[in-house]
């Protein structure tokens, strides 16, 4: 120990003698003042234009010109392209559409080993989407545009036509669908889903011919790609395609209803109730789109939920509260859901309506700090994360196009995010959200539904 003091001492004098014979002189750098205490003057000013928004710095948009709008937006190399064609020519609501979605898919199926189409017949039209390798691009393009304009197969369509009904028979049966049908008779006016009991093989081919109106469609690919590579192929591909016009008919708006019964009650022998609470909401081209998404995980999409505290960690009633928002551009929905014991029904249900009217500011109760900074980092961690894999993106730049909005403006919705504060989120719960009024569905025993429309009736939420 006292050698090793002894060397180091004798290694620092040796260092000390030479600097000092060189006159080297160490001097101590001037105090900074304190940020607080700078002149404001000797601050950097802001810059002189905004900042780019970084996903546009990805983005390179064309428009052929047949009026196809195409993106493509550079990933990370990670080996996975996405491929997301839309069209607003062929809308969910029309009776066919989710049966061409079925035939699109099987026409679409690729080599064995490689990831099916996933075809979605969306209210605001037909959204195709599929996972390619970067080497396959062209392949796909090929394959995409063949099934677009050419007449689907005989098979494929009889298939598609037997297995949309089989599912729609599925639907209307058990617990699940029986549950399914009340709450949508209960918050809507008209039914916005159509039958396909009378629909014809010749009607969805109808369809079909609809879809190659270049200038009711995008094209979106997202991940790994060259745009400088992929551009002269989608052209070459898709630049064919004549301009015409067609006659398109608006979505249905969506009608709620503000009377008749609001319990949606399915009997069934079990030792678990399961609630839901289901009430109006916007859609994501209304601008109160981003309150709603705090507003989801205020409800319940977060573990820090008041409610899920309440009912979980207080009360020891429940595993937990699940809430999900689902939006199409034209209108929404918000559910709060919870399994219970039979004999803790009532108390859920009252729990739920309670935690809504809290949402809305009633009787004068505003959101706690801690929970809305939380909800909001949430709400703008998924959405985010969403953003940030080539499936996520090229979806979300693909339903905007369809709704009319800029693909790539994605900047002023995280920034509405981060501007929101309580009384704006709770202004924005009062124009959409009706405690009094929200749909309350529940399957359990006849003794329990009887629980819930007592505790859902104006008089038994007040208790």
């Amino acid at each position: 120990m006292r050698r090793g003091l002894a060397l180091t001492l004798a290694a620092a004098l040796a260092l000390a003698f030479p600097l000092q014979g060189c006159g080297l002189r160490a001097s101590l750098p001037a105090p900074r003042e304190p940020v607080a205490r700078t002149p404001r003057d000797a601050l950097p000013g802001p810059p002189a234009e905004p900042r780019p928004d970084p996903l546009s710095l990805r983005l390179a948009r064309r428009e052929l010109d047949n009026g196809l709008r195409v993106v493509l937006a550079r990933g990370a190399p990670l080996g996975a392209t996405r491929v997301v064609f839309v069209s607003r020519a062929v809308l969910g609501h029309e009776v066919g559409a989710a049966v061409l979605a079925r035939a699109l898919e099987a026409s679409l199926e690729g080599p064995e080993g490689e990831l099916s189409a996933t075809v979605e017949a969306l209210p605001e039209g037909l959204r195709v989407g599929a996972a390619v390798a970067p080497e396959a691009l062209a392949a796909y393009l090929a394959r995409l545009e063949a099934a677009l304009t050419r007449p689907l197969p005989e098979a494929a369509l009889t298939r598609a036509l037997a297995e949309e009904r089989e599912a729609s028979r599925r639907a209307a049966e058990g617990a699940a669908g029986s549950l399914a049908r009340a709450l949508r008779d209960r918050l809507y006016a008209v039914d916005p889903r159509p039958s396909v009991a009378a629909l014809t093989p010749e009607r969805v081919e109808a369809l079909r011919a609809r879809l190659d109106a270049p200038a009711h469609a995008a094209l979106v690919v997202a991940g790994e790609l060259d745009p400088a590579a992929a551009m002269p192929e989608v052209g070459r591909r898709f630049s064919a395609w004549r301009p015409r016009e067609l006659a398109i008919e608006a979505a249905p708006t969506a009608r709620y209803r503000d009377d008749g019964p609001r319990l949606a009650r399915v009997e069934a022998a079990s030792s678990r109730a399961w609630l839901q609470v289901t009430d109006r909401a916007p859609g994501f081209t209304d601008p109160d789109y981003a309150a709603f998404l705090v507003l989801e995980q205020l409800l319940g999409g977060m573990f820090g939920a008041a409610l899920n505290l309440q009912l979980r960690e207080r009360e020891a009633i429940a595993y937990g509260v699940g809430c999900a928002y689902r939006a199409s551009a034209g209108e929404g929905r918000l559910t709060v859901r919870v399994a219970v014991a039979p004999e803790d029904a009532a108390r859920a249900v009252r729990a739920m309506l309670d935690e809504l009217a809290r949402a809305r500011g009633e009787e004068g109760r505003a959101l706690e700090p801690l929970e809305l900074a939380l909800a909001r980092t949430r709400a703008r961690e998924s959405l985010l994360a969403r953003l940030d894999t080539p499936e996520g993106l090229a979806a979300a730049m693909g339903r905007r196009l369809l709704a009319g909005q800029d693909a790539g403006a994605m900047a002023p919705l995280l920034a509405a995010l981060d501007r929101l504060e309580g009384p704006a989120i709770q202004a924005a719960a009062r124009r959409w959200l009706r405690p009094s009024r929200a749909v309350v569905g529940a399957v359990a025993d006849r003794a329990t539904l009887d629980q819930v429309a007592e505790a859902s009736s104006p008089e038994g939420a007040r208790r």
